[in-house]
């Protein structure tokens, strides 16, 4: 009988580091890849939309172009190598852009959504709706990550020597206005 839980059991150790050449790789596969979704989406939704489109279709079909854009702009600028001069030797790979939770996720899911919406608008406006989703998720995360904590925050604990230097103090001061 194989144990299928040893499959999915967390790994133990240390999990392996990119070198920086692997990284700068990882980048320039990750920013072709999601700039090809980018570009095949909108080219599904020009292929398959009439030439005729609504204001709202176009206006929001070159916001969506504009957002893309973007975000591939932030993920180029995020990977941005350092390359030593005669040796073309990397020596800083730039923001390894396949870490999990990073902004560079947000930047992909944004990339991810926005093909979508694109892709289906071909079919129907309403499918733009589905856009919505991203500032209620924005706003969850900055409440949950940011605001949240922040507003919520216990107050430091002081230390034990603190406190009790703090009562002494009181001590003495309520027996000097008892005299």
């Amino acid at each position: 009988m194989l144990d299928t839980r040893s499959l999915f059991a967390p790994k133990k150790g240390k999990p392996p580091t990119k070198g920086q050449k692997q990284i700068f790789e990882a980048n320039k596969e990750t920013i072709k890849f999601y700039s090809i979704m980018a570009g095949g989406s909108f080219l599904f939704k020009f292929a398959l939309s009439s030439p005729f489109s609504t204001t709202i279709s176009s206006i929001l079909t070159l916001f969506a172009i504009l957002v893309q854009a973007s975000a591939i702009f932030g993920m180029h600028y995020m990977a941005k190598p350092v390359i030593s001069g005669p040796s073309s030797a990397i020596l800083d790979g730039g923001i390894d852009l396949n870490l999990k939770a990073s902004f560079a996720d947000y930047l992909k899911d944004l990339i991810i959504t926005t093909s979508l919406c694109s892709a289906l608008s071909a079919f129907s406006n309403g499918f733009w709706i589905l856009w919505l989703w991203l500032p209620a998720f924005f706003s969850y995360k900055i409440w949950t990550s940011v605001i949240a904590p922040w507003i919520f925050q216990a107050p430091p604990e002081e230390a034990p020597e603190a406190v009790e230097k703090k009562r002494r103090k009181m001590e003495r001061k309520m027996a000097r206005a008892q005299h």
